[in-house]
């Protein structure tokens, strides 16, 4: 969970433009520099006590979005600041920082490239924040218990596209998984998914409080794993594709609270039987599971 006031966010926003400036990036006209300057009229309005006037200025749709694309640049600035690999993290914030402000924009033949790239970021930082050691972003790679895992990235525009993705992803990982300490995750950020078919791309989940917004997205959670798990089992017949990363954010508002976000994995072991699944692999990423969990709830 993340709470914090405009002023705050605005001062670590700040720190991360600052960054992405010392690593040689044009950040004017890009989707951070948007986002920030609409957040800092939202910010003037509500220090002037006059934030019921907003709307005549940034509609209420994209003055949500450009806080929370700012907390997220601000999110993975915090976990990847300290990255040494600074010409490959260089590259890919770049390409990142491009797209549209709201993501059902995403449109063309490259729709949604910078976000896809995006969702690497926030699992590389999400990864690096829980004490996994990350390597790379092709797409991500980090060691674990001293074997290297490769983790292919897809985020599905539709239920329509999971099929193609998985079958991608398979096909990815299989070139990597070449020696005998290589293992595989495929990583599927679930937000577009969930959110055309719920209704909630780009809205506000308004709960009655943190248990209901758990519970809610176990829901959401085990529905896409109910649908997909035949797919995905049958697919991934690797012995060392290990399991599935389910990675999500909702925007939330519990009745008792402020406006907030909530980010995470859900993962999901392939091959439960044991006669297709090694007990090194089963071992290894239930190990992983409890070690990222820690501090997911």
């Amino acid at each position: 969970m993340q709470r914090s006031t405009y002023d705050e966010i605005l001062e670590k926003v700040n720190e991360a433009e600052r960054w992405m400036i010392s690593l040689g990036l044009k950040i004017k006209n890009t989707r951070f520099d948007t986002a920030k300057k609409n957040f800092e009229i939202i910010n003037k309005y509500y220090k002037s006590n006059n934030i019921d006037n907003i709307n005549k200025v940034i509609n209420n749709e994209i003055g949500i979005q450009s806080i929370f694309t700012c907390r997220d640049f601000v999110y993975i600035y915090e976990n990847l600041k300290n990255f040494e690999k600074k010409s490959i993290l260089k590259e890919i914030i770049k390409k990142s920082l491009k797209g549209p402000l709201l993501a059902k924009d995403e449109t063309g033949r490259n729709r949604g490239r910078a976000r896809d790239l995006f969702f690497q970021l926030e699992l590389a930082s999400f990864l690096i924040e829980r004490g996994i050691r990350v390597e790379n972003f092709d797409d991500v790679q980090f060691v674990f218990d001293n074997y290297k895992f490769h983790i292919e990235c897809k985020r599905p525009f539709a239920a329509k596209g999971m099929k193609w993705n998985s079958k991608k992803a398979y096909k990815q990982l299989k070139k990597h998984l070449i020696r005998k300490n290589d293992r595989g995750i495929v990583a599927f950020s679930v937000d577009k998914v969930i959110g055309k078919e719920k209704d909630i791309e780009d809205k506000i989940l308004i709960t009655q409080n943190k248990n209901a917004l758990l519970r809610r997205e176990d829901s959401l959670i085990n529905e896409i794993i109910g649908r997909y798990r035949d797919l995905w089992n049958k697919i991934y017949i690797h012995r060392d594709i290990i399991g599935i990363f389910l990675f999500f954010k909702f925007k939330f508002h519990p009745k008792s609270g402020i406006l907030s976000q909530r980010k995470g994995l859900h993962l999901y072991p392939l091959h439960p039987d044991i006669n297709y699944y090694p007990s090194t692999n089963r071992y290894l990423f239930e190990s992983l599971g409890k070690e990222l969990n820690m501090r997911n709830r």
